[in-house]
Order: structure tokens, then sequence, then C-alpha cells
């Protein structure tokens, strides 16, 4: 408990705890499954396919990001690199 006081205390002073923080809770939202298609017609079956397995053992999909979706936000943040939606990647 002492450690994380003293880490907590540091964090603060060199103003990095809203930053780690952050972070921390990023990851706790990084459940996510990232896989490559051969082509947008398999991403359709590929959702279904997993929503169906998956709900199997209660697990709850939230969402998807794929390459060509329709969400404004095309920049999308993943294992701390950035991944730019608007562009296919070869």
């Amino acid at each position: 408990m002492k450690r994380l006081e003293s880490l907590t205390k540091k964090l603060h002073q060199e103003t990095l705890f809203t930053a780690y923080d952050d972070e921390f809770k990023e990851w706790e939202l990084l459940d996510d499954l990232i896989t490559s298609l051969d082509n947008e017609a398999e991403i359709l079956p590929f959702i279904e396919e997993s929503h169906h397995i998956l709900a199997e053992g209660k697990f709850n999909l939230r969402g998807w990001k794929y390459t060509g979706d329709d969400d404004p936000e095309q920049v999308t943040s993943f294992l701390g690199l950035i991944w730019n939606r608007k562009e296919k990647m070869h």
C-alpha cells in the first residue's frame, strides 16, 4: 500500500497521473478482437458468426470498427498504435 501511495504522489507531482489514469481506463475497455480479413465482403458474415459464437459464452460484443465503416471518427487507438480507418492497410 505504501508503494502505491508513493507512486500516486509522484505521478501527481510530475503531472502524469491523469495520463496514466486515462491509459488504464482505456485498457479496461481493450477487450477488443483485432483481426484482418481479405475483403469487405467478409466483414458482415464474420460479425454475425462472432456474435453467435461469443453469445453462447455470454460475452457481449458492443461494437465494431473497420476500414470503410461510416463512423465519423476515423482514427482508432489500439495496442498503443494509431489506426487510420480511412485508409486500407496493405
